[in-house]
């Protein structure tokens, strides 16, 4: 369906180019104006875009903390924990060496078949 729906729009923007050769050397023209005004925003407006800088930075700080609070409180739920109170409490579960839990009883390791010595 996306596929289609690319192809229709695809279709009506090549439909909307002059087919005058003149008019197409105005649109190329109006067109590079205004990628070239879009790209030389911070040289005009250096305050804004400085101002957009800090924002964006503290944006990222805050959704990283976000999705590391986010992980570290489902690592605690899934682990069973029900201390939510202690924070040092994930850490120490998580440096804590585990024994391996598999499944495979001492007869699922045993091989049963041999092949030709």
């Amino acid at each position: 369906m996306g596929l289609i729906r690319n192809a229709a729009i695809l279709a009506i923007a090549i439909t909307l180019i002059p087919a005058d050769p003149q008019d197409r050397g105005h649109l190329y023209s109006k067109a590079n104006d205004g990628v070239v005004w879009a790209a030389t925003f911070c040289d005009r407006n250096k305050t804004a875009c400085v101002k957009g800088a800090e924002l964006r930075d503290a944006f990222v700080e805050k959704a990283a903390f976000a999705a590391s609070s986010a992980y570290d409180i489902a690592i605690v739920h899934l682990s069973g924990a029900n201390d939510y109170q202690n924070l040092d409490y994930m850490q120490t579960r998580q440096r804590q060496q585990r024994p391996a839990m598999g499944t495979l009883t001492g007869h699922d390791r045993q091989a049963r078949w041999r092949g030709r010595h």
